[in-house]
Parts: C-alpha cells; sequence; structure tokens
C-alpha cells in the first residue's frame, strides 16, 4: 500500500488548520463584513432623505390644496381666522414664511401643515399668471443641522430644498 492509497489519519503535516490560517480567514471575513456594514449605513441614510423628501412633498401638497379649500370659502363669502393669507389672494414679492406658532390655522389643530417643532419651514410665492389663475410656489426647506428646532437625518438633506408649483383658479 502506497502514501496515497492509505485512509487519512489525523497525524502529520495535513492533519488540521493551522493557528495562521482561522487567523487568515478571520481577517478576511472582517473584511468583507466592513464592507457590507458600510453599505447598509449608507443605505440607511439614503432611506431617512427620500422618507424627509416625501414628507416635504406631502406638506407642499398640502399646503396648496388648504390654500385652494381657503380660496374657496372666501368666494362663497366664509372667512378663516389666523391664516397670515389675505383674500382674495395677492401677489408677493418675494417668498413668505409661515409662522405656524403666529398663524396657528397651520398648526396641528387645524390645516397641520407645520408646527413650531417640524423639522422644516414652510414659506409660499403668489404670482399672477393671467386672468384665470394665481401660480403659487410653495418652498419647503429642512431646517440646518445645529439648529435649535428639529431636523431631519439623512445623506445631504438639509441642502435639498423642494420647490411645489400649482395653479389656483382666481
Amino acid at each position: 500500500m502506497n502514501e496515497h492509497d492509505r485512509p487519512f489519519s489525523g497525524s502529520g503535516p495535513e492533519a488540521g488548520t493551522s493557528l495562521l490560517e482561522v487567523m487568515i480567514a478571520l481577517l478576511i471575513m472582517f473584511i468583507l463584513m466592513i464592507g457590507v456594514l458600510q453599505m447598509f449605513s449608507l443605505a440607511y441614510l439614503q432611506n431617512m432623505g427620500a422618507g424627509a423628501r416625501t414628507e416635504m412633498t406631502y406638506k407642499a401638497e398640502q399646503f396648496v390644496e388648504t390654500l385652494r379649500y381657503l380660496n374657496a370659502l372666501n368666494k362663497a363669502g366664509k372667512t378663516v381666522a389666523n391664516t397670515g393669507i389675505t383674500f382674495p389672494l395677492t401677489v408677493t414679492a418675494s417668498p413668505t414664511t409661515i409662522n405656524p406658532v403666529t398663524y396657528t390655522y397651520w398648526g396641528p389643530g387645524k390645516a397641520n401643515v407645520a408646527t413650531a417643532s417640524s423639522p422644516y419651514t414652510v414659506s409660499y410665492q403668489i404670482v399672477d399668471g393671467g386672468a384665470i389663475f394665481w401660480i403659487v410656489t410653495v418652498i419647503i426647506t429642512p431646517n440646518p443641522k445645529g439648529s435649535s428646532q428639529p431636523v431631519y437625518l439623512g445623506s445631504g438633506i438639509s441642502h435639498k430644498s423642494l420647490m411645489y408649483t400649482a395653479q389656483i383658479l382666481k
């Protein structure tokens, strides 16, 4: 019987893995896991940023729809107090910021567009669109990191303002 025909006996240079081989395998696994964990953290931050943009888009749409509702109420001869917006709508020269503390209509008890603890600021601008409609642009700006107000988490979200434009019939 030659050396290759014998069953493995568990002794000699091929008896098992050495400590060095195990350490090299662990090092390779550690390097791969670091890359995977970095992908997870980056994906998490991207998802947080996308969630913030989705919420800001929803709030801009909600503001425009509320403005349409308030405009329709005004046409019907009814008024809503403490909105900070004059009706019939008038052209604004520059964006006007909604302060939910001063104009409580926009807070959680009524329109629920903004609160004092919102991680964003809502501004709007109205431009004359001709004889039929106004053009309303809503600007939602995330609060900057380090401010005293709440902020969004996410990858570069503090630099991602949102502009939403709509038409409102005169």
